[in-house]
C-alpha cells in the first residue's frame, strides 16, 4: 500500500480555521509497515470534554474508516467498573501537609466548588491537579475526546481496544512518589494564575496542532514524574503497538504528549522500522 500524506478538511463549521502550519507538529501521523503494507494512524488526543477540541472528530473520520481497530490508552469504558479512583493513594497525604498549605488548598477548592481537599485524601494528588486544570476547559461534551472517538469508531464497525489496561494505569498512579505529587499540588495552589496561563497555552497549542510546544510544556510540568508517566509508558505502548500495526490497520488515539520527543511514540515506531509521516488536518472552528 502506498503511503501518502492526505489533506482532510472538516465539514464547514464557519468562523476560525486552524491548519497545522508545520507538518512536523501535526496531531495526526501515518504509520506504514513496509513489509505488510498496512497503513495505521496515530492521533494525539487531549483528555478533555471541551467542545473546541472535539471539533477534530469530523476531520478524523476518513482515517478512522480506513482502519479495523481503534486503540485508546485503556480499554472499553466498562473496564472502569470495580476500580475506585478515589481511594488508591497509599497514605493519607492531607494530614502531612503544612497548615498553611492546607488552608490554601481548602480556599481554592471552595472557590472552584470542588468540595474540600479532605474528600480526596486517598486519591493521588496528581489527579487533583488534573481536576483543577479541567476547570479551565469548556466541559460541553459528555465524553473526553479519546472516548468520543472510540464511540464514533464503533458506529463504523471498528473494534475498540486498549493499549494499556485500567489495572496497569492504577498501578502506575499508586507507584508515583507521593512527596513529588504533594509538592506539585502545593506549587499549583501557590501559583494559581501561572497554572491557569499554562493550561490555556496548552489548549491553544493543541488547537494549533503544535505538539512540539505542547510536549515541552507537559514535560516541564511533570518534572520528576515524567519518566513513569511518559517515558516508561511510551516504551510499553510502542512494544505493544508494533505487532498490532504489522497485523492490520490500526487507529491509535493517545495523549498528544506521548507522540513527540526522542523517546516519544513517533520516534519509537520509526526506530522499529515503520514509515512515519505527518498527515495534514484542516479544521474550521466555531
Amino acid at each position: 500500500m502506498e503511503s501518502k500524506v492526505v489533506t482532510a478538511t472538516a465539514l464547514p463549521i464557519n468562523k476560525m480555521t486552524r491548519k497545522n502550519k508545520s507538518l512536523k507538529s501535526s496531531l495526526l501521523w501515518s504509520v506504514e509497515d513496509p513489509d505488510s503494507g498496512f497503513l495505521s494512524f496515530i492521533f494525539g488526543t487531549m483528555h478533555t470534554k471541551d467542545v473546541r477540541v472535539h471539533q477534530f472528530k469530523k476531520a478524523l473520520l476518513p482515517y478512522l474508516q480506513q482502519c479495523g481497530t481503534i486503540l485508546t490508552e485503556f480499554a472499553l469504558a466498562d473496564e472502569t467498573e470495580g476500580h475506585d479512583f478515589r481511594n488508591i493513594a497509599t497514605e493519607d497525604w492531607w494530614v502531612t501537609l503544612r497548615p498553611t498549605h492546607q488552608k490554601r488548598l481548602t480556599k481554592l477548592f471552595a472557590k472552584l466548588n470542588l468540595g474540600t481537599p479532605q474528600d480526596y485524601r486517598f486519591q493521588p494528588p496528581i489527579m487533583l491537579i488534573q481536576l483543577i486544570a479541567a476547570q479551565e476547559f469548556e466541559e460541553d461534551d459528555t465524553a473526553t475526546l479519546d472516548m468520543a472517538l472510540a464511540e464514533l469508531a464503533q458506529q463504523y464497525g471498528l473494534t475498540w481496544k486498549g493499549v494499556e489496561t485500567m489495572p496497569e494505569q492504577l498501578d502506575i498512579l499508586k507507584a508515583l512518589p507521593i512527596q513529588e505529587q504533594k509538592k506539585q499540588l502545593v506549587d499549583m495552589a501557590s501559583n494559581r494564575n501561572k497554572f491557569r496561563r499554562d493550561v490555556r497555552k496548552q489548549l491553544n497549542w493543541y488547537l494549533n496542532q503544535d505538539i512540539t510546544h505542547l510536549y515541552k510544556s507537559v514535560r516541564k510540568g511533570l518534572k520528576q514524574l515524567r519518566r513513569p508517566l511518559l517515558i516508561d509508558r511510551n516504551a510499553i505502548m510502542a512494544e505493544r503497538l508494533v505487532p498490532l500495526c504489522k497485523s492490520g490497520a490500526q487507529f491509535i488515539a493517545v495523549g498528544a504528549g506521548h507522540l513527540p520527543g526522542g523517546k516519544g511514540l513517533l520516534r519509537l515506531m520509526k526506530t522499529a522500522g515503520f514509515k512515519v509521516k505527518p498527515v495534514q488536518l484542516t479544521v474550521e472552528f466555531k
